[in-house]
């Protein structure tokens, strides 16, 4: 049943009961099924939110161990505890949320390793990003990568959602730390506990036609086109709205104000940059730079980028402060169109 389960094998692997595991609080509700399946006791990250509704990223600072040591002494299920010698079983982190938020994972590594025993990335909508450089480091594994010392890292992956998979197909990926090496006897019940015994032989085979689909050049090209046609219908959408005039109102794609004439550009220009004071406003608040189209507040600058092929469609009406128009479309009306 897709990644759904494959994040419950990772779980019915990795966590026992009672074990303290850190999780998103934006998480996925397979997640939630999994901890009450384990008896896990859950401490939350709470991510982000604009005036749009967008969920945005967690803070970079909710993942230092001192923020996960705080909200572990503050769970009444932990108290009398000794929160410093708590070590957290598993950190499950949502590797692109639905609008494309996606975060850099050898910076998290680097600040959980040794101190969470696994670090799991749900990359359900982020299977693409291995096969194309312009990704970087904002995936959970790849090649020429430093493996974390003591912390293994799970990616689970919806090959059915943005590779070739037929529905259901999903892709579990482990990467073995410095000094520890996956259980394999162990995944392995976990795996037989959640496969079926009269298993769908076609999903099987697309998962490997994915995997060869992605094989290099071919596999390149198929994420760059994707990333060229996804840049194309924002250029068209603001070509719409220059077109229409300052007195017509058009549809805008959430995401940076400046976009290339042509091509792909580079990942810098979808990388989330925090807060910057500039000039005064009108009302006396400190007006927002134009580099924080995404309206998170103070982000780390670096932690997180926006996947360009989430194109987010936002109506008028509202603006990034949470100001209203004199027109915009009632969400009601939005609601009944959906």
């Amino acid at each position: 049943n897709g990644t759904s389960t494959s994040n419950k094998m990772v779980w019915h692997h990795t966590v026992a009961p009672d074990d303290v595991v850190v999780v998103d609080r934006n998480c996925h509700k397979s997640i939630l099924h999994a901890i009450i399946m384990t008896g896990a006791i859950p401490v939350f990250m709470k991510p982000t939110r604009n005036h749009f509704g967008i969920i945005g990223p967690i803070p970079k600072s909710e993942f230092e161990q001192s923020a996960i040591k705080a909200k572990i002494k503050a769970n009444p299920l932990l108290a009398g505890v000794d929160h410093d010698k708590i070590k957290p079983r598993v950190m499950t982190l949502t590797q692109s949320t639905y609008d494309g938020v996606i975060y850099n994972t050898e910076t998290i590594k680097t600040m959980l390793d040794g101190y969470v025993d696994t670090l799991h990335f749900d990359e359900a909508w982020l299977p693409h990003a291995a096969f194309h450089p312009f990704y970087g480091a904002y995936h959970a594994m790849g090649k020429r990568r430093v493996r974390p010392k003591e912390s293994l890292v799970f990616a689970t992956q919806s090959t059915h959602k943005l590779l070739a998979g037929i529905s259901q197909a999903s892709h579990v990926l482990v990467q073995d730390s410095q000094n520890r090496a996956l259980d394999r006897d162990l995944f392995n019940e976990a795996y037989l506990m959640h496969s079926s015994t009269s298993p769908q032989y076609a999903i099987i085979a697309s998962c490997d036609v994915a995997a060869a689909m992605m094989e290099p050049p071919g596999g390149t090209a198929l994420v760059e086109e994707s990333i060229l046609e996804a840049l194309d219908f924002r250029r068209a959408m603001r070509k719409v709205e220059e077109e229409f005039g300052k007195e017509e109102w058009w549809f805008k794609v959430w995401g940076p104000e400046k976009l290339v004439d042509e091509g792909i550009g580079r990942a810098d220009d979808w990388i989330m940059k925090g807060e910057k004071e500039g000039a005064s406003s009108k009302r006396g608040k400190t007006k927002k730079s134009p580099r924080n189209w995404h309206g998170f507040g103070d982000l780390a600058d670096g932690f997180n980028m926006l996947d360009p092929i989430k194109s987010t469609i936002v109506t008028p009406g509202l603006d990034l402060e949470g100001n209203f128009a004199e027109t915009g479309i009632p969400a009601s009306v939005v609601t009944k169109f959906l």
